[in-house]
């Protein structure tokens, strides 16, 4: 998937307190991949993960993204997408999954939680309301996003 808006995955935001890493590997021709990460406060970073196939915090850009997709997206074409606050001072990740693939985690002592399903695709359901989703994490534990 291409890192939108980084010409090297070097240059991804860093805290003190995590580490961040990218890698990607397009499947033939990339389409509307995208994927970024965000300083959202001093110990804070949002990673947004998106795929369009055939305002305030996070969780209101999602609501508001998501009507404004259902109004002019063209019929038969939907938008999956993931986003994510990563807290490095609560150890949290706050998350929301719109048909994308979810977060990971894998534990620092090797377990690997697999999560549920995600929610509806974006530009489908106007009235979709965000709900927050948080995983607490431990010193150790990495957490692993990927492209379906």
């Amino acid at each position: 998937m291409p890192v939108a808006n980084h010409p090297s995955t070097n240059n991804l935001l860093q805290l003190a307190e995590a580490q961040v890493a990218a890698a990607w590997q397009p499947a033939g021709a990339v389409g509307g991949d995208y994927f970024d990460v965000i300083a959202w406060g001093e110990k804070r970073l949002a990673f947004w993960v998106g795929d369009v196939a055939g305002t305030g915090d996070y969780g209101r850009a999602a609501e508001e993204c998501n009507k404004f997709l259902c109004a002019n997206v063209a019929a038969g074409k939907i938008v999956t997408f993931f986003c994510a606050i990563f807290d490095a001072q609560k150890l949290t990740l706050t998350k929301e999954n719109a048909g994308y693939c979810p977060a990971v985690p894998v534990r620092q002592n090797g377990e690997i939680e697999y999560p549920g399903a995600g929610r509806a695709v974006f530009g489908v359901l106007p009235d979709w309301i965000h709900q927050d989703n948080s995983i607490p994490l431990q010193v150790g534990d990495k957490l692993l996003f990927s492209s379906c």
